[in-house]
């Protein structure tokens, strides 16, 4: 999980204790805002696929950048 904004999200991301039927997982969390959120449980290590160039934008403008880019008609 990279860059990304969670409002109110009591669990923002599972991975240690898995799901249902599912053992546990690996995951990792980097440049996210958890703004009345739960703690994101990660555990273990995840090889970066850098296939392709990219430049993040701030987990803090995502609600700006979603709610100027979002919106019934626009695609």
């Amino acid at each position: 999980m990279e860059g990304t904004y969670s409002r109110d999200v009591p669990h923002p991301m599972y991975s240690a204790s898995g799901y249902a039927d599912s053992g546990p997982g690996r995951a990792v969390q980097r440049s996210n805002v958890f703004a009345n959120s739960g703690t994101p449980e990660t555990a273990g290590t995840v090889t970066e696929p850098r296939t392709y160039p990219y430049t993040l934008d701030s987990a803090a403008n995502v609600p700006a950048l979603v709610t100027v880019g979002a919106a019934v008609g626009r695609i």
